[in-house]
C-alpha cells in the first residue's frame, strides 16, 4: 500500500465515486494480503529448513 492508493480513495470517497473508491480499496486490501502471505511463507519455510528443530526431530525418533 503507498500513500498513493491511500490519497487516491480518500479522494474518491470525498468525491462520491463509489465504483472508484470500491476498486482502490480492493486493490488496498490484495496488497496487504500478498504481503502478509509473502511474510508468512518466509516464517514458514524458515522453521520448516531450521536444523536446529531437524536435530530435535532426530532425537526424538531415537527415543521411540
Amino acid at each position: 500500500m503507498t500513500n498513493e492508493q491511500v490519497i487516491e480513495l480518500i479522494d474518491s470517497i470525498v468525491d462520491d465515486n463509489p465504483v472508484d473508491s470500491e476498486k482502490i480499496f480492493n486493490s488496498i486490501m490484495a496488497d496487504k494480503i500478498s504481503d502478509r502471505l509473502q511474510d508468512y511463507r518466509k516464517e514458514v519455510a524458515s522453521s520448516f529448513f531450521n536444523p536446529v528443530e531437524a536435530e530435535v526431530d532426530t532425537q526424538e525418533d531415537a527415543t521411540e
